[in-house]
């Protein structure tokens, strides 16, 4: 199984979700190894620290994290070539995309992210330089959420995400107060599937193909 890259806005959804639990998991059951950024704990802290649930959640990062390793070799990566160039390239990819990239230029792996703007810019970058390493090995956040609909009991799901004061569009959409009442899960698979084939549309070039994300995801 290849190793999976978790960008920091996936565990920070995770948390502000309600989730947390059905990725700790998932990094349970993976037989390559999990990374994430060093500087993930820092950021979640300050990103959390003016939530009113902001010290349970500070909790609920440190427990992901410890079940994580860091980036190998995070600071020879920042002196790395593609991580210069798209810092030249552009102001919408953040240092932490950048690494992952640079990561997985010469090395196995997956991304694991939410940010649609960083994937917009490097389908521009990849017009003028070479990306294609980063080909077939991107899930997106919404690939993890319908792995938890499809795998975990709906009940847990209700349970868990009914609590969360999350204003993000995609969670009231999938978790509308009409869905989540529902006696099963099909009326928030149904709704998520929209933005599987959105996703599907703008980013096929990147996207893990369905029958690998199955055996990551089982």
């Amino acid at each position: 199984m290849p190793n999976l890259l978790w960008d920091n806005d996936i565990i920070f959804k995770s948390i502000d979700w309600g989730l947390q639990e059905f990725l700790l998991k998932t990094f349970s059951l993976q037989q390559g190894q999990n990374f994430h950024l060093a500087e993930c704990k820092y950021v979640g802290r300050r990103k959390f620290a003016k939530d009113p649930k902001g010290s349970k959640k500070i909790i609920s990062l440190e427990s992901l994290l410890g079940e994580l390793h860091y980036l190998p070799e995070q600071t020879d990566l920042q002196s790395g070539t593609i991580v210069k160039l798209l810092k030249t390239k552009s102001t919408k990819i953040d240092t932490g995309e950048a690494l992952f990239v640079q990561y997985m230029q010469n090395k196995e792996g997956c991304l694991l992210t939410g940010d649609k703007r960083a994937l917009n810019e490097l389908q521009i970058i990849s017009n003028s330089v070479d990306l294609s390493f980063l080909n077939g090995r991107v899930i997106l956040w919404e690939d993890l959420l319908m792995h938890f609909l499809r795998k975990y009991p709906w009940k847990d799901i209700q349970n868990a995400v009914k609590k969360s004061n999350s204003k993000d569009p995609v969670f009231r959409t999938v978790f509308s107060k009409h869905n989540l009442g529902y006696k099963d899960n099909s009326k928030a698979i149904f709704a998520l599937e929209s933005y599987l084939r959105t996703n599907q549309t703008a980013y096929k070039q990147f996207l893990i193909p369905a029958e690998s994300l199955q055996r990551i995801f089982p």
